[in-house]
């Protein structure tokens, strides 16, 4: 059994191997493809073996049935200079295997309606189905690491995620790779994985795991189409990957929601006051620091409230600081 889903196979990571290790990429993943017990490779030693190993996982999101933590140094012996044999660990029956890869396949459908959209369209889309329909939750069980996760328990770490996430966009048409690097909170480093996608041949980050709600807050979309200079703001980013220069295709921009000073916030709530909105959301630019700024955002939303609605009403303001992202919300009282 070979798995097929008819999927645009897009190899970012082999662009990051030699040509002799390119030649062990393509041979392992056609053994695991085949479910070989035993792969012979050309003989390269064990750091890069499991460097190629770590890099047809994430190229491959369907190679979901091998250990992805496996350590490749217990698994391989040389038999000469020119060639060495590598057993991987398949940690689920070949039935197993079969079953879920239908699962796979009948799950991906929920994307066949926007295969005839652009490129942007079936980014959100699918982003919008993560947001909506996946929970991040840091277990340790191996669906969680994989496209399993997502398919079949609706949750996962952000390696399965963002492998789901990259399954789902090669299944639509939309290029992309699964980014590793570390993310940053509260000043503290911890590895983490994301996407990086090309719309329209300029390359973005997006990290759903980062924009997913988490106890006590709603699902979010700071980290979508973002440049290299703004993913920084809280990402460290890893070695090799695309550069992500272009602004102004996050989901702020692209929704108008940018505010740029004091009377474009005064207008801004006047609008959405009127079309009867109480949960305002906009992104800020040009800001003089926070304190100073919350102080003036909630001056300008009682203000605004008395003139558009008058009558009494509570004020909550959340916002990320990192993304300069601010929610206004009116609450009666």
């Amino acid at each position: 059994m070979k798995i097929n889903l008819q999927i645009s196979a897009r190899y970012y990571y082999t662009a990051c191997l030699t040509a002799s290790q390119q030649a062990v990429y393509r041979s392992m993943l056609a053994g695991f493809e085949t479910f070989s017990p035993e792969i012979i490779l050309p003989a390269v030693s064990s750091d890069e073996l499991q460097a190629i190993f770590d890099y047809v996982l994430l190229d491959n999101p369907l190679i979901f049935f091998v250990d992805p933590y496996d350590n490749i140094h217990k698994r391989v012996s040389y038999k000469n200079e020119k060639e060495c044999r590598f057993k991987p660990e398949y940690v689920y029956s070949d039935k197993e295997i079969k079953e879920y890869t239908e699962a796979v396949a009948e799950y991906l459908r929920v994307f066949d309606s926007i295969k005839i959209k652009g490129e942007l369209d079936k980014e959100i889309f699918i982003y919008r189905h993560c947001l909506n329909e996946l929970k991040y939750n840091n277990i340790t069980d191996r669906y969680s690491h994989t496209i399993l996760g997502p398919v079949l328990q609706k949750t996962g770490v952000c390696s399965g995620i963002s492998k789901f996430v990259k399954l789902a966009l090669d299944y639509a048409g939309v290029q992309s790779l699964v980014s590793i690097g570390n993310g940053i909170n509260n000043a503290t480093h911890a590895k983490h994985a994301w996407n990086i996608v090309k719309i329209d041949g300029k390359t973005y980050h997006l990290d759903v795991t980062y924009d997913m709600g988490k106890v006590g807050k709603v699902n979010s979309y700071h980290h979508f189409n973002l440049s290299d200079e703004d993913m920084k703001k809280n990402h460290i980013i890893g070695e090799n990957m695309p550069p992500c220069t272009t602004k102004g295709m996050d989901y702020y921009s692209l929704n108008d929601m940018i505010v740029k000073n004091s009377e474009e916030l005064r207008e801004y709530i006047s609008t959405n006051l009127r079309q009867g909105k109480k949960d305002i959301v906009y992104k800020i630019v040009n800001s003089d620091g926070i304190e100073n700024m919350k102080k003036i955002i909630m001056r300008i939303a009682h203000e605004q409230y008395e003139k558009e609605i008058n009558g009494p009403i509570g004020i909550e303001l959340n916002f990320n600081i990192d993304k300069m992202v601010f929610e206004i919300k009116y609450k009666d009282i």
